[in-house]
Parts: structure tokens; C-alpha cells; sequence
């Protein structure tokens, strides 16, 4: 995949990415040709095959952009709000916003057998969050973490996505050990 940032090229792919989830509404990834994905996206062949080598890349590209999303909107947050009270929590009820934001994809991916693609973006904030910090967490503690976000935003979609980012955000925290709390707070004090 060319690693082409010029606003055109984005622009382009971005009208991929919603070709690819405007299909994947119709029909399972593994049946969406290029050719029609092409045509769905208004792009030029050649513009697919600049940008992505295959479909599965595709959603590797929007998932990754939605980590940069997320993780520039919580800097961004607590750089403006550094004195809240329980910046813990606060960081989940961000994270459950954003989530809330991406709601329709991400139920996409979901229902269409893609959530090991929402798996590995949990996965993939670990690396992106440790290259901000000193003491990256360990890789047992983060799979529980990102385990349990996944399989609480999971079932959080399936039931109609009734409760608030708050809600989800003191249900997680609750959810976690008190030993596991305290080292997660110390690593984003």
C-alpha cells in the first residue's frame, strides 16, 4: 500500500473505505469483487491499486486512522481538562463516545464476521498508547483490557446501544480488580 498523504489521496481513500461498508451492507466481504468496489467507491482502478493491495487492507487502513482519531481526541481532552476529578473513568467515557461516533461501522464490521478486525484495533491501542508512556503495560493485563472493552462494546451493539458512554465507562471500571484498576490508573496518571 503507497503511504500517499496528500488530502486527494485520502480523499480517495475514504471514498473506498465507505464503498467497501456501503457493500458490506449487501453482501459477506469474501463475495465483494473489486471491480464492483471500483465502481460503488467512483474511483479509478488504478487509484485502488495505489492505495490498497486487497479489501482486508482496506479495513486495516480505516481502522488504523480511527486509532490516530481516538487517541488525538483523548490528548486532546485531557490536555483542555487536566484537572477532572476522576480522569480515569473519564478517559473510558471518551473512549465509549468515540466508539458511540463509529457505531454503524463498527457494528458492520460485527455483523458482518469482521469483529476480529475491532478485536485487533483494541489491540493495536496498546502499541500506540505504550509509545506515549515510560511503563507500557503488561500483555496479559492489556488482553484482559481490551478483551473486556471488546466483548462489553460487543454486546453493548447487539443490544441496541441503550446505554450511555457514562454507563458503559462506571460499568468497565467496576468490572475491573482493584489491583488491575491501580495499575492501569498509575500507568495514565
Amino acid at each position: 500500500m503507497a503511504n500517499n498523504c496528500s488530502p486527494e489521496n485520502i480523499r480517495v481513500k475514504n471514498q473506498i473505505v465507505e464503498g467497501l461498508f456501503s457493500l458490506l451492507k449487501e453482501k459477506p466481504l469474501s463475495n465483494i469483487k473489486i471491480s464492483e468496489l471500483i465502481e460503488r467507491s467512483g474511483v479509478a482502478r488504478v487509484s485502488y491499486y495505489r492505495n490498497f493491495d486487497d479489501k482486508e487492507e482496506i479495513l486495516r487502513y480505516y481502522l488504523t486512522d480511527l486509532t490516530k482519531t481516538g487517541h488525538q481526541q483523548l490528548i486532546e481532552y485531557f490536555k483542555q481538562h487536566h484537572d477532572i476529578e476522576h480522569p480515569f473513568e473519564q478517559r473510558f467515557v471518551i473512549a465509549f463516545r468515540f466508539f458511540q461516533e463509529n457505531q454503524v461501522k463498527l457494528q458492520q464490521l460485527i455483523d458482518s464476521g469482521l469483529s476480529g478486525y475491532f478485536f485487533q484495533f483494541l489491540q493495536d491501542l496498546r502499541i500506540s498508547d505504550d509509545a506515549h508512556r515510560n511503563t507500557p503495560v503488561n500483555h496479559y493485563e492489556h488482553a484482559v483490557i481490551s478483551g473486556a472493552i471488546y466483548s462489553l462494546q460487543v454486546e453493548w451493539l447487539k443490544s441496541g446501544a441503550k446505554e450511555s458512554p457514562e454507563e458503559l465507562a462506571k460499568i468497565f471500571t467496576a468490572s475491573l480488580s482493584p489491583e488491575l484498576r491501580q495499575k492501569v490508573e498509575a500507568r495514565h496518571s
